[in-house]
């Protein structure tokens, strides 16, 4: 999570502006986790708008990357899931596209960080190979 501090905003008043990107979750949206894993990344979210629309006049941008399913050890250190939610979630992770990796990620927060992205605040990029689109 990223709170802007007094001090960072004076910082960043005089440096003319900045960035920040958080990461969230496409399960802020998309149920395809626990509710309270999903409910946090919906916090991250809304926070990360508040913020793009408070801070809009000083020129620092906030956006968000959702993260679909990566290639990552979250699935291992997690241990055996909730075989009942599992067992709910079934059909959809069947339509889920083949799990992306940190690298896409990464490549996204380049983008987001660029100049080439510089007139947009307050969005949230899903990054999960197109399984959010249905």
């Amino acid at each position: 999570m990223s709170f802007v501090s007094h001090t960072d905003r004076w910082i960043h008043l005089v440096a003319g502006g900045g960035n920040i990107i958080n990461v969230s979750s496409v399960s802020a949206s998309h149920q395809a986790a626990g509710p309270i894993y999903g409910a946090s990344k919906a916090a991250l979210n809304a926070m990360s708008r508040n913020t793009a629309y408070r801070y809009k006049g000083e020129k620092i941008r906030v956006n968000v990357i959702a993260p679909g399913g990566i290639n990552t050890e979250i699935a291992t250190a997690m241990g055996w899931p909730n075989m009942d939610g599992y067992t709910r979630l079934g059909p959809v992770l069947k339509l889920s596209p083949a799990p992306g990796e940190a690298t896409d990620i990464a490549q996204c927060a380049l983008f987001l960080a660029s100049d080439d992205f510089a007139y947009t605040s307050g969005d949230i990029i899903a990054v999960d190979g197109g399984w959010t689109s249905f």
